[in-house]
């Protein structure tokens, strides 16, 4: 069985679209995005918007290090008067 969300801190390996066997996309963007809006609603989104992702974005959005302390009770605890 795999492991739930709680017992790994590494993404389970996920096969790309050509190990599968299934062949790859060749829609256009705008095709992509009416089919990821759609399954968005159905799902139950009410707003749906894209942009492109620049190197800029990148650098302020995404983030490959964890908050460390800042996360846990022990910071919070000291942090907050009771």
């Amino acid at each position: 069985t795999s492991p739930g969300w709680a017992e790994t801190k590494d993404p389970a390996p996920v096969k790309t679209p050509e190990e599968r066997g299934e062949p790859k996309w060749t829609g256009t963007p705008e095709e992509a995005s009416r089919m990821l809006r759609a399954a968005m609603r159905a799902y139950g989104a009410s707003l749906v918007g894209y942009t492109e992702l620049t190197q800029e974005h990148r650098d302020h959005v995404i983030f490959s290090y964890e908050k460390g302390d800042s996360n846990n009770e022990k910071y919070i605890g000291t942090t907050i008067p009771v």
